[in-house]
């Protein structure tokens, strides 16, 4: 029995899935597609598809396989780190000048 070309390609996406959650390109999904081991040839007999980029485009194009959008940029906690030192650097040099200020 023959499984239908749409059901192969869900197979191949559910594959490329478990090696990178999170793809780039294009480019990222056709090399894990010649990384599975599919030639040019299995993708012209199976997929129906002229060779690996072309399957890899198509696959990207038509699949959610999009990097999923970052909770919070590396910046702004690090922004928040460098906030949080000068903070205590602050506090802590305030303590000094009050201390002086009491002792003369």
């Amino acid at each position: 029995m023959m499984i239908p070309q749409d059901e192969k390609i869900c197979e191949l996406v559910v594959s490329i899935a478990e090696v990178s959650s999170e793809i780039a390109d294009f480019w990222q999904v056709t090399a894990i597609i010649e990384s599975l081991g599919y030639t040019d040839r299995v993708i012209r007999q199976e997929f129906g598809f002229a060779d690996a980029l072309s399957l890899g485009k198509h696959i990207y194009e038509h699949y959610q396989l999009s990097p999923k959008p970052k909770s919070k940029p590396k910046q702004k906690m690090l922004g928040g780190i460098y906030f949080m030192k000068y903070k205590y650097l602050l506090i802590n040099s305030l303590k000094v000048l009050f201390t002086l200020y009491l002792c003369c």
